[in-house]
């Protein structure tokens, strides 16, 4: 019997897969098998300090540049629901990104979008091997924007408590794959990565080497 192919795993491969079951499964969730989740609590200091790069070095403009791109995208997610609606023809799984976007942006600010993409972009230019590869580090910006939709969870009922019960609902890697296209085409982690780059470039001229990353996140000022 064929073994995992990740290194040091001796489990069972799965079917056709290359992986084990734990694997293929973490694979399919987070785009690589060996890709840990980022939690919302592990991105909150880089949020912050998105937040503290906007109130003290971006320029006028650049949160407006990027509320008019996100106002396209939802857009664009709108006119693609009409036309699904009317029985034209559609792609399941760019329906379902389009959905996630449209659900986003009912529930959350944009703000609160567009911080949590930029922070996204801010870890892995802060901490490059806290992903994978690119398509781990695109999953996980996949599955922090769909967090802060309603998509992420749905109900049924609990016979044994007579209540209705949330339930966590987990989303196809191809679903993924095409909100992660969306979400690029924003270019909303492209530009957190150049904001880190600069955040953490200025901050190296009066901050000791090895205390950048952590002064930035902590939010002390210069």
């Amino acid at each position: 019997m064929l073994e995992c192919n990740v290194q040091s795993c001796t489990k069972p491969r799965k079917g056709f897969s290359r992986y084990c079951s734990n694997h293929h499964k973490t694979k399919a969730r987070h785009g690589h098998p060996l890709q840990k989740p980022v939690t919302a609590q592990e991105l909150k200091p880089y949020i912050k300090a998105v937040v503290l790069w906007f109130e003290e070095r971006a320029r006028g403009d650049t949160e407006d540049l990027l509320r008019r791109t996100w106002i396209g995208l939802v857009h664009e997610a709108e006119r693609y629901r009409r036309l699904a609606n009317k029985g034209q023809p559609f792609f399941k799984n760019l329906l379902e990104a389009y959905d996630i976007i449209l659900s986003a942006n009912q529930s959350k600010d944009f703000k609160a979008i567009s911080n949590t993409m930029l922070a996204m972009g801010y870890l892995y230019e802060a901490n490059p091997k806290r992903f994978a590869d690119e398509t781990a580090f695109g999953f996980q910006c996949a599955r922090r924007l769909r967090a802060l939709s309603d998509c992420s969870f749905g109900s049924r009922w609990d016979h044994q408590s007579g209540k209705v019960a949330k339930v966590y609902r987990d989303v196809s890697p191809k679903t993924l794959r095409a909100l992660w296209k969306l979400i690029l085409d924003t270019k909303f982690p492209v530009y957190g990565i150049k904001l880190a780059k600069e955040d953490l470039k200025e901050r190296s001229h009066w901050v000791a080497n090895e205390q950048i990353i952590t002064q930035a996140l902590m939010g002390e000022a210069a």
